[in-house]
């Protein structure tokens, strides 16, 4: 082969095996001969008639979206938008205009009738009820004078809930507020404790009269306005808490979720029931210990005279060396642990009294610098040595411990200046609300926010490792599943759109490059054939064929693969591109997860050990295993998250959903207003 040649050769094995790693997760599906002659769609996908095998949770390709990549893709490849311009229920007045008037017993005029008198349906039509309240507050409803909106589904609920009592008040009677309508109202004033909006619950009635109880009990108008209102934010509230002020499915289609947001007929079932209404409400926030963890924080934080996060840049100067003095070390200590490359309980600090460490030069020289202008945290050494060296690598610089200019600019570069630290706690709040109330007793937690993945047993982290995420424009969906199977050295179904952009300019010029690197063709018929035999001349846009990467070191997918079925075809996967776990920023993947530490991931959801995971590997052969007990696996976003002590951590808002998430809330505020 001339040199030409082999350099022409190079670089195509170098773009297909770039390509196959982009793009991995875009589109895997695996497959067997088929019987049948493929259809092609108009978008070039393979369609219904090809069989394929290996997808995990089904052999049939749907051509409308990929059996195994992370997001549907367009004829092009490209992932469609899929932000939303956030919309909040549209609300209604509460009313119920169609309401007949309730029928009695005993009619109002007919009080000198015998008492087993029978008024005839005549006499019943247009008398009033007995209870002045509960006739009030049916007249107030029938007349749409409630004074507050609610949401079509809830405005059902409320008057059906009101006719089946027969208007009877629940909160309120002739003689003024109850016991229960003050305990309503202390817990709609607390809500911001809650981190939700307390102008959100805010009662019409008690602010028409300015909070003035007494005038309040003295109108009967008015205490029917208060019972029907109090009922409506008592309900509002109620889903509130245990689903989110948001529907979060409406911000993007990066989100896929289900929140256990309560009926509104049965939380008023509880409501009326109960002699502890307020009890009831607080039971509905989530029960996760990580929500009271950040409630704690969010009061401390509104007790704080420093509510916003500012992180201040470190100063230029002298270049830091190893076992060297630098005023600017309690800096980077600071930020190296905030950036989670140093544990604050690994530092150790040798006492000084203020001179140098022998063989060491001063890296802040001055005239006269005496042991109170040098603190003991000054001092460059041993943790802090390692932890800016693994900054440097998720920097892309020479990991050498030596803190430069370059060093130094990529400190203050990579860190988000400021932000609001009780507005991130409340919408991570929020976001725990989104999450099912039980997330098993073990289970799978993934937070894209800080690039983890943690395995959770009995309430507790059993082991954690990195993770590289979807990049802003292909980002990894908010949703809960199950994991089912284990595949272990996995093909790569190459996706058209990569065999027709990528592939196809190059393969009619060289038509055999791929059997050289070892992936596998199948014509139009479903035959494994040679991409010698292939035509690819005769086809612009699409062409008639498969190709697929088989197991192997090189494999894009890497040796495992973790599956649980779910509409976005997203998975937990190997990779061999590991140099990336380094970088402190791991949004580059196409939407699926890829995980650092893939065999320690298989020893806890399938219970082997480290010796029978690598005997499968060592195999060679595509073998799937099916879990015995499914996983639950929940793939998350929380740029504040606490630890086990209550700490709460800071992520970067690497997707820009706590900026549309604020908005959300605003727009949602806004109609109740």
């Amino acid at each position: 082969m001339s040199k030409v040649n082999k350099f022409l050769f190079s670089a195509l094995a170098i773009s297909v095996a770039s390509s196959g790693i982009a793009y991995a997760e875009t589109q895997e599906r695996t497959f067997r001969n088929a019987k049948k002659k493929p259809t092609i769609s108009r978008s070039g996908q393979i369609g219904s008639n090809f069989t394929f095998w290996g997808s995990g949770w089904g052999s049939g390709w749907n051509r409308n979206r990929s059996s195994f990549g992370e997001l549907p893709v367009n004829p092009d490849g490209d992932t469609s938008v899929k932000i939303y311009t956030y919309a909040p229920d549209r609300l209604h007045a509460l009313a119920d205009r169609n309401a007949k008037q309730p029928e009695q017993a005993r009619p109002v005029f007919a009080t000198d009738a015998p008492a087993d008198y029978d008024p005839t349906p005549a006499e019943l039509r247009g008398t009033k009820l007995d209870d002045s309240l509960a006739q009030t507050i049916f007249d107030h409803l029938k007349a749409g004078q409630a004074g507050i909106k609610v949401t079509k589904k809830q405005r059902s609920a409320i008057t059906e809930f009101y006719r089946k009592r027969g208007y009877k008040a629940v909160w309120t009677s002739m003689d003024g507020l109850e016991d229960g309508a003050h305990l309503i109202l202390d817990v709609l004033r607390q809500a911001d404790t809650e981190g939700l909006q307390v102008s959100d619950y805010k009662v019409p009635e008690l602010a028409r009269t300015e909070d003035n109880i007494a005038a309040i009990e003295s109108d009967l108008g008015a205490l029917a306005r208060l019972d029907i209102q109090l009922t409506a934010l008592a309900v509002r509230y109620a889903q509130h808490a245990s689903g989110g002020r948001v529907v979060a499915n409406r911000l993007s289609g990066y989100h896929d979720l289900k929140p256990p947001r309560v009926a509104a007929a049965t939380a008023l079932t509880r409501l009326a029931e109960t002699d502890q209404p307020d009890e009831y409400l607080q039971s509905l926030h989530p029960r996760h210990p990580s929500y009271a963890r950040l409630k704690a924080a969010l009061k401390e934080v509104r007790s704080s005279t420093q509510m916003v996060e500012v992180v201040e840049p470190i100063p230029a100067g002298p270049t830091i060396r190893p076992g060297q003095y630098d005023e600017r070390i309690p800096a980077i200590r600071k930020r190296l642990i905030k950036d989670g490359h140093l544990e604050a309980r690994n530092v150790e600090i040798i006492p000084t009294t203020g001179q140098e460490i022998p063989g060491a030069e001063p890296a802040v020289i001055t005239d006269n610098v005496d042991g109170d202008s040098l603190t003991d945290e000054a001092v460059y050494q041993d943790e802090l040595i390692e932890a800016v060296k693994d900054f440097q690598r998720t920097a892309g610089l020479k990991p050498d411990g030596i803190i430069g200019r370059r060093t130094i600019s990529a400190f203050n570069g990579q860190a988000e200046k400021h932000f609001d630290k009780a507005a991130r706690i409340v919408a991570n709040m929020e976001r725990l609300r989104w999450l099912p109330r039980y997330l098993g007793s073990s289970y799978v937690f993934v937070n894209q926010a800080s690039y983890k993945l943690r395995v959770m047993r009995d309430g507790r982290e059993v082991w954690r490792t990195k993770v590289i995420v979807g990049k802003p424009s292909n980002q990894t969906s908010f949703f809960s599943d199950e994991m089912e199977t284990v595949v272990f050295n996995p093909y790569w179904g190459v996706p058209q759109s990569i065999i027709t952009k990528e592939m196809l300019p190059k393969l009619v010029n060289d038509p055999g490059y791929l059997d050289r690197l070892g992936y596998e063709v199948y014509s139009g018929s479903g035959q494994r054939t040679s991409s010698y035999n292939i035509d690819w001349w005769n086809y612009y846009g699409q062409a008639p064929v498969a190709v697929r990467q088989p197991p192997g070191n090189g494999n894009a997918l890497g040796r495992i693969k973790f599956l649980f079925p779910n509409k976005h075809a997203i998975y937990l996967h190997d990779t061999p591109t590991k140099k990336l776990f380094n970088r402190e920023n791991r949004a580059y993947s196409h939407g699926c997860v890829r995980v650092q530490d893939p065999t320690k991931l298989a020893e806890a959801v399938l219970g082997w050990d480290q010796n029978r995971i690598a005997s499968r590997i060592s195999t060679g052969r595509n073998q799937k295993v099916t879990l015995k007990t499914k996983v639950p696996v929940h793939l998350t976003y929380f740029t504040a998250w606490p630890d086990a002590a209550g700490s709460v951590d800071y992520h970067k808002d690497v997707y820009g959903r706590d900026r549309r998430l604020e908005l959300a809330f605003q727009a949602t505020s806004a109609t109740f207003r």
